[in-house]
């Protein structure tokens, strides 16, 4: 979802798409609780240490945008004066650019080189439990991660697969609403008037008087990296029950699954798509860009995108687009299964020792020390307190020439235990509970498909999607040609199989939670 999705956004984004993202209900109380949680977490560690024996060696990968962090191993041994008087064990941090992560995490896990921790990226949750390449941590969750689940509450709900929990999402924001990211200067210069944005379609207005100011720019570009526009843009209206074959319309209050792909929604913004497309509104590479949002934003190629939304998210982007940004948004915050499990920390089965794993989790989620050095680095040197409660560089210091400066403390497990950057009000976390307080909630949260009986047909439906997505979603290549194209290959590789048998679950999952 995440940047969620983003990372849609994360990439969805949404998307993040969407940077950042996801929940598991209504829970501004769980969401409380994590500041209690927080108070007696020195009581719960002392009773998981270990202190025999030399400390266990962990890896743990995240997620960056740009360049690795000059000063990573300032702050490892920080970190480390932390975790292995708590916990007995030593962490190697590990973080991957975006953009090359994915195909990191497929070398890493398929040879089995070590790695303890990482964080999933959108829609490859499930997929990890289904090829077995992720381990099982109820039970360690049971007997070392009590903070996590005092923390998470109902969270962990969407981070089931047939009734285990393999993975638990950072806490943050519950899900996302629909944003349009633009360039702050360019939206001024030209006078642009945003606030007739109330729906996606509006934003093409935009585009259109950007394109006509600025006409040998792209205005629009990629949501998140590997994901198209639309798929960022579905996750704020429908409930996409894991893999998107088979959906659930209208914010996920029916409960009939349907084929998306086949539905005027869909066509309709195919050929908005490719309206925006053709009259330059959207960079032509877009189909086979590598690059991630925030990179075509600093380098200029590109002026906005698609992102989920979220209380803070202008202060976010801007710092990792090198802009200062608008964000306006055109939907209803929204959350599912799918928005919860878009981001996951996961133990892979190359994992010697998850119990170890699972401490490193129980830590992330209850210390807020520990979490602000992962989220923001050194006291002093990467940042400093300012007078409003807030934190920003010390003096000297930007963005570009700072060691540590990530600026994900979504990521971390427990933003809401993570100070406040500067130009965010100091309230963002109760205004972000709020938030998820507003949310309109799938009623298929917490649902997960369990695609083992249609194991072949999701696998030759993803190869479908993956080879029509970036081109059709995105505007590069004509509807009217290669639509048909796409429908009869879904069809051909069983799509009508995989929405009947996720049909069939959904109805035995609401009977037996009493979901109607």
């Amino acid at each position: 979802m995440k940047r969620k999705i983003s990372l849609i956004a994360l990439l969805m984004a949404i998307l993040m798409v969407f940077s950042a993202c996801g929940s598991g209900g209504s829970n501004s109380k769980e969401a409380d609780s994590s500041e209690a949680t927080a108070s007696t977490a020195n009581a719960a560690e002392k009773t998981k240490a270990e202190t025999q024996g030399p400390p266990v060696d962990l890896t743990m990968a995240f997620l960056v945008t740009g360049s690795i962090p000059a000063d990573l191993q300032l702050v490892e041994d920080e970190v480390n004066k932390i975790v292995t008087p708590a916990i007995n064990a030593k962490i190697k941090l590990m973080p991957l650019n975006f953009g090359a992560a994915m195909q990191q995490y497929n070398l890493m896990l398929s040879s089995g080189e070590k790695l303890d921790l990482m964080i999933t990226f959108p829609t490859t949750y499930t997929s990890l439990v289904g090829q077995g390449r992720i381990q099982e941590i109820g039970p360690l969750l049971d007997e070392y991660g009590q903070g996590v689940k005092d923390a998470l509450g109902n969270y962990l709900k969407g981070s089931m697969v047939n009734g285990k929990i393999y993975g638990v999402r950072p806490i943050s924001e519950i899900g996302g609403n629909g944003g349009f990211v633009v360039r702050k200067d360019i939206v001024d210069k030209y006078g642009i008037d945003l606030s007739g944005i109330k729906t996606f379609s509006d934003i093409g207005n935009v585009l259109k008087a950007i394109k006509d100011k600025e006409p040998n720019a792209y205005p629009l570009g990629i949501s998140s990296q590997g994901m198209s526009i639309l798929q960022v843009e579905a996750s704020f209206k429908y409930d996409t029950l894991s893999d998107s074959f088979g959906v659930l319309m209208d914010y996920g209050q029916d409960l009939k699954v349907v084929n998306y792909f086949e539905s005027q929604e869909y066509k309709d913004k195919l050929k908005l798509m490719r309206d925006w497309y053709q009259k330059g509104y959207i960079m032509q590479s877009i189909a086979t860009s590598k690059e991630d949002q925030h990179t075509l934003i600093k380098t200029g190629k590109v002026y906005s995108y698609i992102s989920p939304s979220k209380p803070g998210i202008a202060t976010q982007e801007s710092a990792q687009n090198g802009y200062d940004c608008y964000v306006q948004e055109y939907s209803k915050p929204f959350a599912s299964t799918f928005n919860v499990s878009l981001w996951q920390w996961v133990v892979p089965v190359s994992c010697k020792t998850p119990d170890k794993a699972v401490q490193m989790l129980n830590l992330m989620y209850t210390n807020a020390d520990l979490e602000n050095l992962l989220a923001w680095g050194i006291e002093g040197k990467h940042y400093e307190k300012k007078s409003d409660g807030t934190i920003g560089f010390p003096s000297g210091v930007t963005d570009k020439t700072s060691g540590y400066f990530t600026n994900q403390p979504w990521m971390f497990g427990n933003e809401f235990l993570t100070h406040v950057w500067t130009g965010n009000p100091a309230d963002i976390w109760e205004q972000t509970k709020k938030f998820n307080e507003s949310a309109v909630i799938s009623k298929a949260m917490g649902f997960a498909f369990d695609s083992t009986s249609v194991k072949s047909e999701v696998v030759a439906l993803n190869n479908i999607w993956q080879q029509y997505r970036m081109g059709l979603e995105n505007g590069a290549v004509d509807p009217e040609k290669i639509y048909p194209q796409f429908i009869s290959k879904l069809k051909a590789a069983g799509i009508e199989k995989v929405i009947a048998e996720k049909q069939k679950q959904l109805d035995a999952w609401a009977q037996q939670n009493n979901v109607k």
